[in-house]
């Protein structure tokens, strides 16, 4: 079991495609304030909920749709789905408001869309479905007092024959990737193998040269690792190769066929400079590494589809004092010999004690 929360602003459009009953295979299994008669009488309840309400949210409508593994699937009655999502929206902590839920058997995994109004029964707007990590645990909680399925980590129950564009080449990127990544021993493999099947790799660096970040590139269209799948990120490869550039092989090959990125050939956010300063193997000076990696990952892949080269924004001034000090030792003012201080710093005594009301002067 795993929620999926999504917000619009109208019902129509959700509705019908929720209530398709051909394309999807679609059934209401359970509702609350809702006359389930027709798509028409289902939409009207909820313009009627919202016009009673003075709330200003815009996001009007809520959308959840919980999934199911394909192993659990004989388990999974009507009764028992229903049972299960509302128990989820109670440890959501959902206040009285109206919904309504679709079972869908188009796919090999069973799943339910939950259209509910996100302005409860007394007017005010419903937030709790914005703190997704509660969610997470609740699905957690969930799974294990009823000893369902964990959903799996890799995507591999979304129906590939119906994907098409961007998501289309994502998913075929994706499915080389892991085989590849399950049986290679090191960072010189794994790319290696990728480009024989026709995935390209761009390794990410920022103006110091270290490497933060890794892009798939397929069908002229490139994403950062963690886009694609977060176990195919620069830092979870990391963690399975170690660093690279610091294997015995000979990586000056690869380098050969890769189009790296450096500092001058993408625009590099000063956030990420900041955070990356040190080397990347020194834990102690690389805080958020792993979100900086991401978002560098994602700002690499943007530039690569979008054909743009912005340049570096990262100058010299305070960019570059702050890395200064965050690198350099801290070195105190030299004195002078002896305890008695120098001559100089005897002379700005004096100088000062001008400026001194009488009965505050040295003695």
């Amino acid at each position: 079991m795993n929620a999926k929360i999504m917000k619009g602003k109208s019902a129509g459009g959700l509705i019908d495609y929720l209530n398709s009953m051909k394309e999807k295979n679609a059934k209401v299994i359970f509702s609350n304030g809702v006359s389930t008669t027709s798509n028409r009488t289902v939409v009207a309840a909820f313009n009627l909920q919202w016009a009673n309400s003075s709330s200003k949210i815009k996001d009007k409508m809520g959308h959840l749709v919980i999934s199911f593994s394909p192993k659990d699937r004989e388990r999974l009655t009507d009764e028992f789905i229903t049972e299960l999502c509302k128990e989820y929206m109670q440890r959501m902590k959902f206040p009285p408001t109206i919904y309504l839920g679709y079972r869908h058997l188009d796919q090999e995994h069973d799943h339910v869309h939950i259209a509910y109004s996100r302005i409860d029964n007394e007017g005010k707007a419903i937030t709790c479905d914005s703190n997704y990590a509660r969610s997470v645990n609740v699905c957690k909680s969930i799974r294990a007092k009823y000893g369902l399925s964990a959903p799996s980590k890799r995507k591999k129950d979304v129906n590939r024959d119906r994907l098409i564009g961007k998501d289309k080449v994502k998913y075929h990127i994706m499915d080389i990737a892991f085989p590849i990544l399950d049986k290679a021993s090191s960072w010189k493999e794994y790319i290696s193998r990728l480009k024989s099947e026709g995935v390209d790799i761009t390794m990410v660096r920022d103006e110091y040269g270290n490497v933060r970040g890794i892009v798939y590139t397929a069908e002229n269209l490139s994403f950062a690792g963690k886009k694609v799948d977060p176990e195919l990120s620069f830092g979870n490869l990391r963690r399975k190769f170690g660093s690279y550039g610091q294997e015995k092989t000979a990586i000056s090959d690869i380098r050969k066929h890769d189009s790296v990125f450096t500092g001058s050939d993408m625009n590099i956010s000063k956030d990420m400079a900041h955070a990356e300063a040190c080397p990347v193997d020194t834990p102690e000076y690389s805080p958020n590494i792993q979100n900086a990696q991401s978002n560098q990952e994602t700002m690499a892949a943007g530039n690569v589809e979008s054909g743009t080269d912005s340049g570096s924004s990262i100058g010299s001034g305070i960019v570059g004092a702050a890395i200064e000090l965050i690198v350099q030792p801290h070195q105190a003012p030299e004195t002078g010999c002896g305890g008695g201080g120098s001559s100089d710093d005897n002379k700005r005594d004096e100088e000062k004690d001008k400026y001194v009301p009488r009965k505050g002067r040295r003695r």
